[in-house]
């Protein structure tokens, strides 16, 4: 990867992506539903999956399908939480997120 910078720094793109979009994305799951933003959270880190996918390791497209990628999974995690979380009754979700 000549002229890129080093893989590791290239690959902390993704969780930076991802950490900056999270917060927004929980906004949007309260105002449109985590079904929604879920979804579109998948579609997006599908999209820049296929990126990765398509590219050589000489790219420069590497960084845009990076951020494409943490972005989606980003609005997934945020959707993904809030139903996993959302609809569990007060009485029953006493011992936070432990597996029985």
């Amino acid at each position: 990867m000549k002229g890129h910078g080093s893989p590791g720094g290239q690959l902390t793109v993704l969780p930076v992506a991802l950490g900056l979009t999270a917060p927004f994305a929980s906004m949007l799951v309260a105002r449109l539903g985590s079904r929604a933003v879920t979804s579109a959270g998948m579609v997006i880190t599908a999209a820049g999956m296929a990126g990765l996918a398509a590219l050589h390791a000489q790219s420069s497209l590497l960084l845009a399908s990076l951020v494409v990628a943490g972005i989606g999974l980003g609005l997934f995690h945020a959707g993904e939480q809030h139903s996993d979380h959302g609809g569990c009754p007060p009485r029953s979700c006493r011992f936070g997120g432990q597996a029985s």
